[in-house]
C-alpha cells in the first residue's frame, strides 16, 4: 500500500515533514486555490515542505460556482511556476457544480499540462468527488477520462477493502482513493485531522529521486533586482 494525504491551511503551519516521510508518506495533494480568488495561504509553504523531505506534490482547486475560465486563470496563476510530481486535482464537493463547468475548467487545464514536463505523464487532470456527489453532477460517460479522486470513508462497524465509485467510473480502475479521515495525524506529524489517502491502480507510482525548486533572488550586473528558481536533486 502506497500512503498519501492531502492538507490545506487547516492544518495549520506546525506539520512536522520529516515526521510525516519517516510514517511512509510519499505522496501529498495540497489546497491551492478556491473559487476565482482566494489562495491558500500555506501553499508555497507545504509545497516546500512536502519538497524538503522527497513527498511527491499535487496541487487541487477547490471549486465553486464561479465562471470556469476565472476559476482556471485564478488556479494556474496561484500554481505559479513550481514543480509537481501528481497532476492538478479539482475538488468538486459543493453544491451547484455542474458537470458542464468541472469539464470547461479540465479542457483549459489538459492544454495547459500539454506544456509542462513536470506533469508530462498524466493527459488529464484528476477529479476529487464522492459517490454521492459524483453521481448527482456527472452523467456522461466521457467525464470517465478525468482520473477519480474518490473519497469513501468506512462507517463505524463497516471495512471497506475498495470504494464505491460513481456509476460514470464503475468497474474502471481509480486513481487515488481517500479512505478515511484520521481524527489525529499526529503519527504523521500534522496537528489536529489529516485526510488519508492511498494510491490506486490507474497509474503506476512515479517513484524516483525528485527535484526541488529552490526560490533565488539577487543583484544583476547592472543593479537590478531579479528573481528566479533552481532546480536541485
Amino acid at each position: 500500500m502506497i500512503i498519501g494525504c492531502d492538507i490545506s491551511h487547516h492544518q495549520g503551519e506546525a506539520i512536522d515533514w520529516n515526521k510525516m516521510a519517516a510514517a511512509g508518506v510519499k505522496f501529498i495533494y495540497i489546497k491551492c486555490s478556491q473559487g476565482d480568488y482566494i489562495k491558500d495561504h500555506d501553499f508555497e509553504a507545504n509545497l516546500r515542505g512536502a519538497c524538503s523531505v522527497g513527498i511527491l506534490p499535487g496541487p487541487y482547486h477547490y471549486m465553486t460556482t464561479a465562471n470556469a475560465y476565472k476559476q482556471y486563470e485564478w488556479y494556474i496563476r496561484c500554481m505559479g511556476d513550481y514543480m509537481f510530481a501528481l497532476p492538478p486535482a479539482l475538488d468538486v464537493e459543493e453544491r451547484g457544480i455542474t458537470e458542464a463547468l468541472v469539464d470547461s475548467i479540465g479542457r483549459h487545464l489538459t492544454n495547459w499540462m500539454e506544456d509542462r514536463e513536470d506533469v508530462a505523464e498524466y493527459k488529464y487532470p484528476t477529479i476529487y468527488t464522492n459517490n454521492g456527489i459524483g453521481n448527482t453532477v456527472f452523467k456522461s460517460k466521457s467525464m470517465a477520462r478525468y482520473p477519480l479522486w474518490i473519497a469513501h470513508w468506512p462507517g463505524p462497524s463497516v471495512p471497506l477493502t475498495k470504494p464505491t465509485l460513481p456509476s460514470v467510473w464503475k468497474g474502471g480502475p481509480y486513481f487515488i482513493w481517500q479512505d478515511k479521515v484520521l481524527p489525529s495525524g499526529a503519527e504523521y506529524g500534522v496537528p489536529g485531522a489529516l485526510d488519508h489517502d492511498v494510491w490506486g491502480t490507474l497509474y503506476p507510482f512515479p517513484d524516483g529521486p525528485q527535484k526541488r525548486v529552490l526560490s533565488l533572488t539577487g543583484l544583476g550586473k547592472d543593479g537590478a533586482k531579479w528573481t528566479g528558481k533552481m532546480e536541485v536533486a
